[in-house]
């Protein structure tokens, strides 16, 4: 449910490596997350009837305060194009216009954007990652679990994949026999985030890769 490809800035995964690589873990689907990049959408498509799997049109958005300052991230579901950096209060409007879902992305996380007072922003999104595969310490994940069990709201785990061999270190699991079907069981808070923190050389790895 986050996975970044050569289309994000920080990104160096090709389309079809993704999918071989959740293959290989056994997941039944994912969601590329691009930042504010939708062209990976296309041959997503292709390659999850090609393989049978499922693909989750999504963005990885950076939200803005009314000064254009970055104050956090989100990420858009099952969304029809594109919408880029916007203010919470926009996005809301804009990904539920598509029919889309809007998680919160790793709160609390220290070396990424995140909202000081992720309170703040929770009654415009759907629900909240709360198992992020990226994250270095992982009380984050913890005080994010606490805070979607305590605001009753829908949770996901994504690995945050920026190379291939992180695909699946953390993942989003719903009993659902199609995609319509895990939508609406993930919009219901039907939903477990599972996983565990990817090794910190995948992150140098993309380092020296040039693209981070």
């Amino acid at each position: 449910m986050h996975i970044h490809t050569e289309y994000s800035y920080d990104g160096v995964s090709k389309i079809r490596g993704v999918f071989e690589r959740a293959e290989k873990r056994g997941l039944d689907g994912v969601a590329i997350t691009d930042h504010f990049d939708t062209r990976g959408w296309k041959e997503a498509e292709e390659i999850a009837k090609e393989k049978n799997m499922f693909f989750i049109p999504g963005e990885e958005i950076k939200v803005l305060n009314e000064n254009k300052k970055i104050v956090g991230e989100v990420l858009a579901y099952f969304i029809k194009r594109g919408i880029g950096n916007k203010t919470i209060e926009e996005l809301e409007r804009e990904v539920h216009s598509q029919g889309g879902l809007l998680f919160l992305a790793h709160p609390f996380a220290k070396s990424r954007p995140s909202p000081k007072r992720p309170k703040e922003v929770l009654k415009y999104v759907d629900g909240i990652e709360t198992i992020n595969a990226r994250s270095r310490v992982w009380e984050i994940n913890r005080r994010a679990s606490r805070m979607a069990k305590k605001m009753n709201l829908p949770v996901v785990g994504g690995s945050d994949a920026h190379i291939p061999e992180e695909v699946g270190y953390a993942y989003t699991e719903v009993d659902a026999e199609d995609l319509n079907e895990f939508k609406e069981k993930l919009k219901k808070g039907e939903s477990k985030a599972r996983g565990k923190k990817t090794n910190f050389f995948f992150h140098y790895a993309s380092q020296l890769k040039g693209r981070v």
